[in-house]
């Protein structure tokens, strides 16, 4: 934070910890593999229809990574939207996550997202309340589009994490914020 509070940004990570903790949306996955780009392509609609948002982050990324520990104890929930294929094509599932112990040595870049929140909560004390968002295809074959059954899908992904997006950004049409566990 700088010296009146507000956030400090550099290219889309933000610094400090805000007094009031925003949530972060990380879509991750191949885009160049079809259908497995699918968390990018949700986190990247997002971000284009809620850029006005400022207390949420939006970053479409190719894997997991240690850096984002930095992201995650910025905010206080953070939404993975991933491809699976462990869900039936255009299907989506939703679980909440817990924390994974680091391990000393372990190749992150086969990490989880709790191996992430974990490592968080290890360097900073924090870890944000965490969902897993699995989408579920068929195409995971060398190309940039989407099959028709997981566009669809993405459609009424961005919906329904839209609304989240304002609930989350203060918008809340019920007049307050959200209860204390954040439910989603």
């Amino acid at each position: 934070m700088n010296a009146s509070g507000t956030k400090q940004h550099h290219g889309n990570r933000v610094y400090g910890l805000p007094a009031e903790r925003g949530a972060l949306f990380i879509g991750y996955g191949n885009t160049l593999r079809s259908d497995d780009g699918v968390g990018p392509a949700v986190v990247l609609r997002l971000a284009k229809e809620h850029s006005g948002s400022a207390e949420c982050l939006f970053l479409a990324l190719q894997q997991l990574s240690p850096e984002l520990a930095l992201d995650l104890c910025a905010a206080d929930r953070v939404i993975f939207v991933d491809a699976s294929t462990q869900v039936p094509a255009g299907k989506i599932k939703i679980r909440r996550l817990g924390v994974e112990d680091p391990h000393p040595g372990r190749p992150f870049h086969t990490s989880s997202p709790e191996a992430v929140l974990g490592l968080t909560l290890a360097l900073y004390e924090h870890a944000p309340i965490a969902w897993s968002v699995a989408i579920g295809v068929s195409d995971l074959s060398l190309g940039e589009g989407l099959s028709k059954e997981v566009r669809k899908c993405v459609d009424r992904l961005v919906r329904h994490l839209g609304h989240h997006v304002t609930r989350w950004s203060g918008a809340n049409p019920a007049g307050g914020k959200e209860n204390s566990h954040g439910n989603a």
